[in-house]
This record gives structure tokens, sequence and C-alpha cells, in this order.
């Protein structure tokens, strides 16, 4: 399920600013006005966490997925792009997107997060696009 385009300013990030991000899914919540969204809590560096409301419910805690902070500039379904901003959703505030496939570049699923294999050891906060091209 994607959730809808924002556009935003680019606050500070973490080390890999402007790229989609590894992140670790610490804690998974029901969103208190949404049945089918989840409020989804990830540790992108050793400091530094994000909560983040999603459509997708394929991960569970302890997951690595990709994060598109706010500022980052990511593909969309139709072609465009979209850059990511802080934005509430239902009452909650969500500080970035977890990632599909099509965001990514490895196909054009944007029906679930792609998931990020930790036998190849993750690094928290490393640009996904370095991680996959040495997968």
């Amino acid at each position: 399920m994607r959730l809808p385009a924002s556009g935003g300013s680019n606050p500070k990030q973490s080390p890999q600013s402007g790229e989609i991000i590894i992140g670790k899914v610490l804690e998974i919540k029901n969103h208190p006005n949404a049945k089918s969204l989840k409020i989804v809590i990830v540790k992108v560096s050793p400091t530094e966490t994000h909560q983040i409301v999603c459509g997708c419910a394929n991960y569970q805690v302890g997951d690595f997925v990709p994060v598109a902070l706010p500022g980052t500039l990511v593909p969309t379904p139709d072609g465009g792009t979209q850059t990511i901003a802080k934005v509430k959703l239902r009452g909650v505030e969500s500080d970035g997107m977890l990632c599909s496939p099509l965001e990514l570049g490895v196909s054009s699923d944007h029906t679930t997060i792609h998931l990020l294999s930790s036998k190849s050891k993750p690094v928290l906060g490393q640009s996904v696009k370095k991680y996959l091209n040495r997968e």
C-alpha cells in the first residue's frame, strides 16, 4: 500500500544524507486511527531512531529494511519522483518511509517492503545502494 507523496525540506539527517539507508526494525505498533497502518520504530545508527508510519506489513522486529528519511528523493510507481518529508498520517508523525523494491530500483513491486538479508551483515546507516552492490 502506497502512502501519499509529500514534498518537503531537507533537515539534518543520518550519515548518508539524501540516500536510502539501512535501518533495523526495533518495534511495531498498531496505528490508533487506521487498521491498515503500522507505526514502526527503526534504528539507523547506534544512537538514532525514527518513527515511521507504514502501510505494508511484511517485516518483523529485527529485520533490516531500507529507510528514506526526510529530504530523500525516491521513484514513484508512475515514473516520477517524490521527496520524502516528515508528515502526519492519521494524526501520527512519520519521519520517513520504509522502501519497496520500486524505490530501490530493483523491481516494479511497490506493495511490500524490501527486506535486507542479515547474512550479508548490513551496517546501520549505510547506503542501501552500496549494500546491494556488494551483496
